[in-house]
């Protein structure tokens, strides 16, 4: 190697970046160079070198500029998630603070998402935070996979036929699950109950042969963040429930 240079964004040419000094051994000084001037937000970073007359591809890292602060006192103030199409920088699904607030340059957060939500399957999701200046990071993105659902749902009738338990699996988020009922004839789940968590299982004086659908409520479950749902259809048991 006897050449390398940077550029940002656009392609100045080869030879006509921002040069790099080279060793005699023909590597690249751990070194400071003065940058142009470059607008407050996402820029793409391109590093290339030269053996002999040829070029290489550049080498490109996504990166952010933004206002300098005293002492760099800047940190994180906000962080969220998205899934699909971009629903605009605030917009996302926001992440919790795992020690409760967004007061550090370096934060780990969380949120729990209904897997229901998705097709089993791949899936990408991109994140972003925000830090105290208001500028929004870049978007890195990753994968997962969806390999079951997330919550499960389970209804049985006495064998009286006058009762029906209706049981789910926890939903680590939620603080109160709706039980949306309907009959089979109909199956549109207009009216429901509510349960308050901890509680994952509630006992109906009604009709057997229902569909139900148990839908786990959390703050803030809405846009990007819809509630996990499961469905069940009411089956006959050789079961005798007692009356809670």
């Amino acid at each position: 190697m006897d050449a390398a240079e940077l550029f940002f964004d656009g392609d100045p040419g080869t030879g006509n970046g921002i040069a790099l000094p080279i060793s005699g051994n023909g590597t690249v000084y751990d070194t400071t160079v003065t940058l142009p001037p470059l607008d407050r937000g996402i820029h793409t970073l391109h590093v290339r070198n030269r053996s002999g007359s040829v070029w290489t591809s550049p080498l490109s890292q996504v990166v952010r500029v933004r206002s300098s602060f005293p002492g760099d006192s800047v940190v994180i103030a906000q962080a969220e998630i998205f899934f699909g199409s971009d629903p605009g920088a605030g917009n996302g699904c926001q992440l919790a603070a795992d020690d409760g607030a967004f007061d550090q340059r370096q934060e780990d957060a969380h949120r729990f998402v209904s897997a229901s939500f998705f097709s089993l399957g791949q899936h990408l999701v991109y994140g972003r935070v925000r830090d105290t200046s208001g500028e929004w990071s870049a978007l890195p993105q990753d994968t997962f996979s969806v390999i079951e659902p997330h919550i499960f749902a389970v209804a049985e009738v006495d064998t009286i036929g006058t009762q029906v338990r209706v049981f789910w699996s926890k939903y680590p988020a939620a603080t109160e699950y709706h039980l949306h009922y309907d009959s089979v004839s109909t199956g549109t789940f207009t009216q429901y109950y509510t349960v308050t968590a901890p509680d994952t299982s509630v006992l109906l004086e009604t009709a057997p042969r229902r569909f139900f659908r148990v839908v786990a409520i959390q703050p803030d479950a809405d846009g990007p963040c819809p509630p996990a749902a499961a469905s069940a259809l009411s089956q006959q048991t050789n079961s005798q429930f007692t009356r809670p």
